[in-house]
């Protein structure tokens, strides 16, 4: 990793943690407010380990297609079908482990035979492009400059002497 990058993210690590304290302090009463503790509390039922994550599982049964499912529990099905079943039984190929393979892996594929309908938002396009075509010139020289350039004025608001 190049200097310039490295002190670039030493230095954003540090603000986003001061920015993070700064945010939970000021936000704290609007966590507690009474829409957002039931919408906390609807998804904390929802993602709860209990039986099994029932909860989600019935969520996947219903989501409508196309839908972008909690792979985490979909790859432990597998992995369990998988590790939990051996391969043959009495010298023949496991047919029900298979089957139950495919079934999930089936599930997991249909989810994603729709195309999802994206609306075209042409003046967040035009801001990402500019963005983009801003930062194909950026050099090294200029990415050092202005890592020092941050560097040092983080260094003084926090009372720092430079470091060579």
């Amino acid at each position: 990793m190049s200097n310039p990058i490295f002190r670039l993210k030493a230095c954003w690590s540090v603000r986003f943690s001061v920015l993070l304290v700064v945010f939970v302090l000021i936000f704290m009463c609007i966590y507690r407010a009474k829409k957002q503790e039931e919408s906390f509390a609807e998804i904390q039922q929802l993602f709860d380990s209990a039986h099994n994550w029932a909860a989600l599982r019935k969520l996947h049964r219903q989501a409508p297609t196309p839908a972008i499912l909690h792979i985490g529990v979909l790859l432990q099905d597998i992995v369990f079908i998988d590790e939990g079943n051996v391969e043959r039984k009495d010298g023949i190929i496991n047919f029900s482990r298979l089957m139950r393979l495919y079934e999930k892996i089936e599930m997991l594929s249909m989810y994603q035979q729709e195309s999802y309908s994206f609306k075209e938002d042409t003046m967040i396009q035009q801001v990402l492009e500019e963005d983009f075509k801003a930062q194909e010139k950026l050099d090294d020289e200029h990415l050092w400059q202005f890592s020092s350039d941050v560097k040092e004025k983080d260094n003084k608001a926090l009372g720092w002497k430079e470091q060579n």
